[in-house]
């Protein structure tokens, strides 16, 4: 059966079912192909906008670096790990790293990054002679595989107010096909969801804004700033 002979309601299906395994692409390009959009639900705007996210994601982050980038890195053979920043003209410090990741440790790499609310277990933290590193990762609510929410605070140095910061992180899968995965972390404050999620900043914390994103693709797929 072609695309065309499909009814609007079995690729909405579908493209829900795919939305649910975060193959967000695949599912927007099912939703592109339906007649009566009005029959769309707010899974399906909800699936178009994610992957609008995702589209410009992947075009960012394979995109050549354009000028005021400072690049540094570390070469360990075939294993370099190059850094770009620059600071923008708001203040805002922004980051573009890039690293190899051996083949065999891809899925249990990506599996331990999901694990959000183990954070302050297995990375790194002092007590002396001063307090620094993750204090606190709690997942506040984990709506899809990966779709969650959590709440992160660091642990600062004596005279600075630890930080801390409340993100909202989901994913898009290609599939087995190309293997790529693209992740996006959003910083979200209480007027989150219902606004009953997120909760309130504690004394001597600062709650900061963050945008990360994140794209896993083969090495012969990577283009070179």
């Amino acid at each position: 059966m072609t695309m065309e002979d499909r009814s609007d309601e079995d690729l909405l299906a579908e493209a829900t079912r795919l939305y649910e395994r975060d193959l967000l692409l695949k599912a927007a390009r099912l939703l592109h192909t339906v007649q009566d959009t009005s029959k769309f639900l707010v899974v399906h705007r909800e699936c178009l906008r994610r992957a609008a996210i995702m589209e410009k994601l992947r075009s960012d982050l394979t995109a050549r670096s354009s000028e005021g980038w400072t690049k540094q890195g570390e070469s360990h053979g075939h294993r370099d790990f190059i850094v770009y920043y620059k600071i923008e003209d708001n203040g805002l410090l922004k980051c573009r790293i890039e690293s190899v990741i051996e083949a065999s440790l891809y899925v249990p790499f990506l599996s331990t990054m999901n694990e959000t609310d183990l954070y302050d277990e297995w990375f790194p933290k002092w007590s002396y002679p001063f307090k620094l590193g993750i204090r606190r990762s709690v997942k506040l609510a984990q709506r899809a595989r990966v779709d969650q929410v959590v709440q992160l605070t660091v642990d600062l140095p004596l005279f600075m107010s630890n930080r801390e910061v409340v993100f909202w992180a989901f994913a898009d899968d290609d599939g087995p096909a190309t293997r790529t995965v693209a992740a996006k972390l959003l910083s979200v404050d209480s007027d989150f969801d219902d606004g009953s999620l997120v909760p309130e900043v504690e004394r001597n914390v600062v709650r900061i804004d963050f945008e990360a994103d994140y794209y896993f693709v083969p090495a012969r797929s990577i283009i070179q700033p």
